[in-house]
Order: structure tokens, then sequence, then C-alpha cells
């Protein structure tokens, strides 16, 4: 098809160019990096599991999911609490930030 009339071909020269564009601006380029990064992980995450899955009796699958989503809650839950309180009360400790990090 011809890059002339605007079809498909001319439409993916364009695409590039934008991109090229957009890649010599770094809040573009980090936004890209940020998708191209989500993409991967998410992929590499569903391999994963699908290997897991088709490696691993049905059972033991399940219980090591389980235990794996229990760990991430409890790590979620506290590093939630302590960066919050180093963030509140840090500022505030004076000469006693070193008792309270401790």
């Amino acid at each position: 098809m011809s890059a002339t009339t605007g079809e498909p071909e001319g439409r993916l020269a364009g695409l590039r160019q934008r991109v090229m564009r957009d890649l010599r601006n770094p809040l573009f380029r980090n936004g890209y990096a940020l998708m191209a990064n989500t993409a991967i992980t998410a992929v590499l995450g569903m391999g994963y599991w699908w290997l897991a899955a088709q490696l691993y009796a049905p059972a033991d699958f399940g219980r090591g999911q389980a235990l794996i989503t229990a760990m991430r809650l409890f790590a979620s839950l506290t590093a939630l609490g302590f960066v919050g309180a180093l963030a509140r009360f840090i500022p505030v400790a004076g000469r006693r930030t070193p008792t309270l990090i401790v």
C-alpha cells in the first residue's frame, strides 16, 4: 500500500515518526520505559504461573499461591504502617531521631 494515500504504510511511518519524536523528550521516554516494563513484567508473570500450573499438582499449586499471596499481604501491611510512621514522626523527632528509628 502507498504512503501517499494515507493507507497502512503511511500510518505506520507517521506512528514511527511520532514515537521517535517522543523518545527525545525525557518525560515521554520514561513513560514508554514504564509501559515496556509493565508489559514485560506481565508476560513474565503469566509465564511463571503457567509453568507452575503445568509442573505442580493442583493442590500444591493452590497452597503455593495462597502462601505467596499471604506473604505479599503481610509485607504490604507492614510497609504501609512503617513508612507512614517514619514520614510522620522523623521530621519532628529532632535529637531523638536515632532512637525513634532504632
